[in-house]
């Protein structure tokens, strides 16, 4: 088995999954549709600065979610400067890589990092993300890529997609 990533349209936060990635700038900025999710699931911002593309990883007890983990992913630079692909890249590692550190967490749900803020096309974030997490990721983990905008998410479905668990054609 290997791993895969699929994507669906929605929120993060409504998928069943063992961790849930949310995006920061590297000051720990949030935007306003996150810190509204963070507060009504009584989630805290670790304080701090961050590199470009580092990700937190924190213990999540509270059961208004099935996640174990929420994990917090330096998207963009407090400057404004665009994203890159080597940024989404480096967090779709270090949520792969986190999969194989703890087995129990299989299923990862994140927004399509890179993408707003950050400026990125969606099918440059997209392989990005999904590549580096199939190449890092336990074989039996999946990524869940949750689009809210109906835009994207058509723009997504109407990508050729092989049958390899979401890698573009």
């Amino acid at each position: 088995m290997a791993p895969i990533v699929i994507f669906r349209r929605g929120d993060s936060f409504e998928d069943q999954s063992d961790l849930i990635v949310l995006p920061c700038d590297t000051y720990g900025e949030v935007t306003h549709f996150v810190a509204e999710r963070l507060e009504q699931y009584k989630i805290s911002v670790p304080k701090g600065q961050y590199a470009l593309g580092k990700v937190v990883f924190l213990p999540y007890d509270n059961k208004m979610l099935t996640a174990k983990y929420i994990a917090f992913a330096a998207t963009v630079s407090g400057d404004d400067s665009p994203t890159t692909a080597e940024v989404i890249k480096t967090i779709g590692n270090s949520l792969g890589e986190f999969t194989n550190k703890n087995p129990s967490i299989l299923r990862v749900s994140a927004p399509l990092l890179g993408t707003d803020d950050g400026k990125l096309p969606i099918e440059i974030a997209y392989r990005a993300l999904s590549e580096s997490f199939k190449s890092s990721a336990n074989s039996r983990a999946m990524l869940t890529i949750s689009v809210m905008q109906a835009e994207m998410f058509r723009d997504l479905e109407s990508m050729r997609w092989n049958n390899d668990g979401g890698t573009l054609k």
